[in-house]
């Protein structure tokens, strides 16, 4: 059942272009949002290694490496 809070669930009558940002800002909001909540209870921050989300955002330690460029 929808909610006027679910992100995921189209407005009557809604079109498909007002709903798709709607949609991609609400599942960003609420992903980030339990990632906070999961590493508060484990009382790391945010911005951490722990950080489940932050990973494909950043570079991997080896990845900017001159070896990993050039094929090693």
């Amino acid at each position: 059942m929808a909610t006027p809070a679910d992100a995921q669930s189209a407005r009557l009558g809604e079109s498909l272009y007002a709903f798709l940002p709607r949609s991609v800002v609400g599942s960003l909001r609420e992903g980030v949002a339990m990632e906070a909540a999961r590493l508060a209870a484990r009382r790391r921050p945010f911005l951490s290694l722990h950080n489940r989300r932050a990973p494909p955002a950043a570079p991997r330690r080896g990845a900017a490496s001159p070896g990993w460029r050039a094929g090693r």
